[in-house]
């Protein structure tokens, strides 16, 4: 690590730790390319990475998308590296269309900042890492917390900055400043709504359930955030997932 960050307290991660060897396989190497890619399904960069599997079951999905961990283990950062693939559920596309559309309400730019819910392993933790990718490879400042207790890391052109939880300092100007300028990820069931969501100006998501009712109330009613239900996966895609893992990734 060294200190080539602007950022207060943050320090800068060095180029062979895993989540700057992650911004460097994904960064477009085109700032021209950047605000195309955001509006793809997928930027090219990821869509590199991306595999499709065809269900012989009638009751599956038509094809299972997902990207091998196991040979791509650049991508298997923080929990990842306990799974062998990622599977990219449709929910994910039509989340981030989601957050695409509320950023434009009415044809003109605003904030967008959406609340991802759903049921126990409906894949909202490793969707928010999906959602990383997705906004790196698209060439997008994010500031991006992958678990409770984690610290907090901030992707830019530049490179990865990291910040102990125990030493956010998350309401000096200077940080505030780059919020207002990137995404926000949160993957955090313990974290409360404050200024990193509220501030960022590009887009805010939250993929952790909150803890009573009036947390709901506050996100989609004062901070006018929008809500997203992850469906349950259903029989058929769960076992079109066991015939990938069986088939494909030997």
């Amino acid at each position: 690590m060294s200190n080539d960050t602007l950022l207060p307290d943050f320090t800068r991660l060095g180029p062979t730790e895993p989540f700057s060897v992650l911004r460097k396989l994904l960064w477009p190497a085109s700032e021209e390319t950047w605000a195309n890619d955001l509006a793809l399904d997928e930027p090219e960069r990821l869509a590199t990475f991306i595999q499709e599997f065809t269900p012989d079951d009638q009751d599956s999905p038509s094809k299972i998308r997902y990207i091998d961990l196991t040979k791509n283990p650049s991508l298997a950062v923080d929990q990842l590296a306990a799974l062998d693939v990622l599977i990219v559920r449709q929910d994910y596309l039509d989340f981030m269309a989601q957050t695409q559309r509320s950023r434009k309400l009415d044809g003109k730019p605003r904030y967008g900042r959406e609340y991802l819910t759903g049921e126990h392993g409906t894949g909202k933790s490793v969707g928010a890492f999906y959602f990383l990718f997705r906004l790196l490879a698209a060439g997008q400042p994010v500031f991006f917390t992958p678990n409770t207790n984690a610290g907090i890391y901030y992707f830019s052109k530049s490179g990865v900055d990291f910040l102990q939880e125990e030493g956010m300092t998350m309401d000096r100007k200077a940080v505030m400043h780059v919020v207002r300028g990137s995404w926000v990820i949160i993957n955090d069931p313990k974290w409360q709504p404050g200024n990193w969501w509220v501030e960022a100006t590009l887009g805010g998501i939250w993929t952790a359930a909150p803890e009573g009712e009036w947390l709901m109330q506050q996100l989609t009613m004062q901070l006018k955030a929008g809500a997203w239900g992850m469906k349950p996966w259903s029989p058929g895609e769960i076992a079109a997932v066991k015939t990938l893992r069986t088939n494909q990734l030997q």
